[in-house]
């Protein structure tokens, strides 16, 4: 910038020295930066220079989730690789992989089309809260962008500086979210110069080279600089009240995501498979695609802004953002109290209901903002036998109105005499949605094993069924019973759709999601119920009253006599896979129930293990094999479930799991405030739910245990 520019709140050029460099190769290309982005990369050459810049930005970009400390032995998970991942061929047969360069800096935000939003992976993450003094400015630039969008809701230019705001405004070079710090006035001044730009439709000066990019290295720490490090993370989480997360954190032995790397990415990529090709009646899917709300959200759902504020007060503190940096304290700031001295509140509260309101009716709204909406930004998580959790987190604005929507499904219905919907069609078989449900399914199965000792007990797991089943049958089933859901779920589901990992020295990957339901969506788990009760219906069909059939979203769990059981595996084999289900009979547990003879239970397992199910996972009665009473048994929804012996040996390894959990909240948090929370909030509950699904005389040892470590934190 010149000169006479040096007070536009913008980062120096000194602290992009190769940015800088390729910059001024680009220099005669500036008055059209897209352009020129095109133009380089058709050019090998130019092809090389971005990736060296991609590299150079890399260096710069700080983990997720506001981190900062790192596995003692493990390498810098943002370091470039060795080989470069073009010229790895499996990376470029890869179907659901798309990778991209960076645009230049110069590049105006308001240029930068909203599908494209996934470069703001690489600026640094929002503040967590917008300081007091900046409140009023930061909403009057919200309310005035929301006026136009409301004017012209057909008009992107405005949605897209909407969804800018939060990273034009609130990501500062600053490390510090604590508003008392020495630079919070340097901080404040520059929200607030950046606001007056704002107000007066100046973005300009707001390019990807302006917005502050991380530039902190992740440290190869000792375990006591992380044990420190996790220890002031419990306390952030506490001193917020979320104490809960702060427990898990405090229980955790690891906090820090995968590292970054090529194999990470592969099994990003593999959660993510091709359609499993479910066949939908065509003039059924061109209705559904065809459907319109058919008044207004605001009059279907009694939308207003006390409503909207009351719903956003509920949502957690400390939650990572989507990729435009909107986080739930922002939002609280900006909706305020609704106190009469400061109108601005209530102006903003029934302005973003109005955008809502536009959002969920889906009729003025141009499509690229709802392919920002299905953007997620993916963390891979560590799961103990080295597999990944992926972690998506979406936007704001659709979270708002994925619990909109969902509170719907709640209400009475026409089709089921008025009653509750998910009450009325999950009854008996789909327990996800239900308050009590696991404790409800355990108890049930316990109380028929008791009943039937000669009956099987199947657990379902199924591979990676949350991203595999069909969301074209999610959709077919909602459609029946509720058409002014389906437009937004449409926009949502039916059209393409992507997770957005970033970490390596290539850039953003886009990891294309063909199938399942996406990481974080609040709809994602009602969706795939739907999706996944007709087929739940034809598994209690075929087990009528010689067996029982539960689900808690996927975790399908079936038990009867053999014949049946079996009769039950032939339609899992034969019609799960139409529509995504597919059991992994590696893992799926099966409990044999007593037979007369022990040759009559081997021959059970042998026909069992014909069916491909590991001999490891059929577990045979230990009437008709001594000494096995303490393998006998498997654990179901948190609890467990089998003989008496497997399940006080299992009590009893909880037991040193909550000593461990004691012991880390005395060494690692030192605030005896926060441990008394703790301990009453959270620790203290660490047993009800155990205690609600067995038996009182299993858990006396361990509840006995369990007071002697409470009295040990209150003592210390």
């Amino acid at each position: 910038m010149s000169s006479g520019e040096a007070s536009t709140p913008t980062h120096s050029d000194q602290q992009w020295p190769r940015a800088r460099r390729l910059s001024r190769l680009r220099a005669s290309n500036r008055s059209d930066p897209l352009a020129s982005l095109q133009s380089q990369r058709a050019a090998s050459s130019q092809t090389s220079l971005n990736r060296r810049a991609a590299q150079s930005l890399l260096e710069t970009i700080a983990e997720e989730f506001d981190i900062e400390d790192g596995d003692a032995h493990a390498p810098n998970m943002f370091a470039a690789p060795e080989e470069d991942v073009l010229e790895n061929e499996a990376f470029q047969a890869a179907p659901l992989l798309t990778i991209h360069d960076p645009p230049p800096m110069q590049t105006k935000l308001i240029d930068l089309p909203l599908p494209d939003f996934h470069h703001l992976l690489c600026v640094k993450d929002t503040l967590d809260f917008i300081p007091e003094a900046c409140v009023l400015k930061v909403r009057e630039c919200y309310v005035m962008v929301m006026r136009k969008i409301i004017d012209n809701p057909q008009d992107v230019s405005w949605w897209l500086k909407l969804f800018s705001l939060p990273k034009v405004l609130l990501s500062h070079p600053n490390t510090t979210n604590d508003d008392r710090s020495t630079l919070s006035k340097q901080r404040k001044d520059n929200i607030l110069a950046k606001t007056t730009l704002i107000l007066a439709d100046d973005w300009s000066s707001f390019t990807l080279g302006s917005l502050p990019i991380n530039n902190k290295k992740r440290a190869q720490l000792t375990k006591p600089q992380i044990d420190a490090l996790q220890m002031r993370k419990v306390e952030e989480f506490a001193k917020v009240g979320e104490l809960g997360k702060a427990m898990k954190l405090c229980a955790a032995d690891s906090f820090r995501p995968c590292e970054a790397s090529h194999d990470t990415i592969r099994k990003l990529r593999d959660l993510h498979p091709h359609p499993c090709g479910y066949s939908i009646n065509p003039n059924v899917l061109e209705r559904m695609k065809s459907q319109v709300i058919r008044s207004s959200s605001r009059e279907i759902f009694d939308l207003n802004g006390v409503k909207v504020r009351k719903l956003v007060k509920k949502k957690a503190s400390k939650v990572a953002p989507g990729l435009d940096g909107f986080r739930w304290e922002h939002l609280r700031a900006l909706f305020g109290q609704g106190r009469p001295e400061i109108p601005s509140e209530e102006v903003f509260a029934e302005l973003f209901t109005s955008i809502l309101v536009l959002l969920i009716d889906v009729k003025d709204v141009p499509s690229d903002v709802y392919k920002f909406l299905r953007l997620n930004k993916l963390v891979a998580i560590p799961k103990p036998d080295d597999s990944i959790r992926p972690i998506g987190m979406g936007s704001i604005f659709r979270k708002l109105c994925s619990s909109i929507i969902f509170t719907q499904t709640f209400s009475s219905h026409a089709d089921f005499d008025g009653n509750p919907f998910n009450e009325s069609y999950f009854k008996n078989l789909q327990y996800g949605v239900d308050e009590r449900g696991c404790e409800k399914i355990l108890l049930c199965f316990q109380q028929y094993l008791q009943l039937h000792p000669d009956h099987d007990l199947l657990c379902c797991d199924a591979r990676n069924a949350f991203n595999s089943l069909s969301r074209l049958k999610g959709l077919e089933e909602t459609f029946k019973y509720f058409k002014d859901l389906i437009p937004f779920m449409n926009k949502m589901y039916l059209e393409e759709s992507f997770g957005c990992y970033y970490g390596l020295a290539e850039g953003v990957q886009k990891i294309e999601s063909r199938e399942g339901f996406h990481q974080g969506c609040i709809l994602a788990c009602w969706l795939f119920s739907m999706a996944f009760h007709p087929f739940l219906k034809q598994l209690s069909d075929i087990m009528e009253t010689d067996g029982l059939v539960k689900a808690f979203v996927d975790d399908t769990t079936i038990a009867g006599t053999k014949t049946k059981i079996l009769e039950a595996l032939q339609v899992i084999s034969a019609e799960g896979e139409s529509i995504g289900f597919k059991l992994n009979v590696n893992k799926s547990v099966i409990l044999l129930g007593r037979t007369e003879t022990d040759a009559e239970a081997l021959a059970k397992k042998s026909e069992y293990m014909t069916l491909g199910f590991s001999e490891s996972c059929i577990l045979i009665h230990p009437d008709n094999l001594p000494g096995s009473s303490a393998s006998y048994g498997t654990k179901l929804l948190g609890c467990f479930i089998g003989h008496e012996d497997f399940i006080r040996s299992r009590i009893q390894a909880k037991a040193e799991k909550l000593k461990k959990i004691a012991g880390n909240m005395q060494k690692k948090v030192d605030s005896k405030q926060i441990q008394f929370l703790l301990l009453g909030q959270c620790f203290n509950a660490k047993v009800n739910y155990l205690s609600r699904t067995t038996s009182p005389d299993r858990m006396l040892p361990l509840l006995n245990e369990f007071e002697s470590m409470k009295k040990t934190i209150l003592e210390n």
